[in-house]
């Protein structure tokens, strides 16, 4: 975008704001949508019902690589902790 574009964008917002203000910017009426609450209801919680899954994929997957590049415990210290466990804190 050149800088006269960038100065005409910016002229037309400054007028855009100046008309709200003032009361005389057109406002178009939309007509109000009729929503049918049970199917948005039934909507919302398989979407979180979907997205809970897709997290519980998400981290089983991240628990497969990480023990995948991980050796297993040799020698003496502290016993490793369940890398399934952290991933999911």
């Amino acid at each position: 975008m050149s800088e006269k574009q960038k100065r005409l964008t910016v002229k037309k917002l400054q007028e855009t704001i100046t008309n709200v203000r003032k009361g005389t910017f057109p406002y178009k009426q939309k007509t109000p949508k009729k929503l049918n609450f049970s199917n948005y209801n039934d909507a919302q919680i398989n979407e979180t019902v979907d997205f809970l899954e897709a997290m519980q994929d998400i981290v089983d997957l991240a628990c497969q690589r990480l023990q995948q590049k991980t050796d297993p415990q040799k020698g003496p210290g502290k016993p490793a902790i369940c890398i399934k466990d952290v991933v999911k804190v």
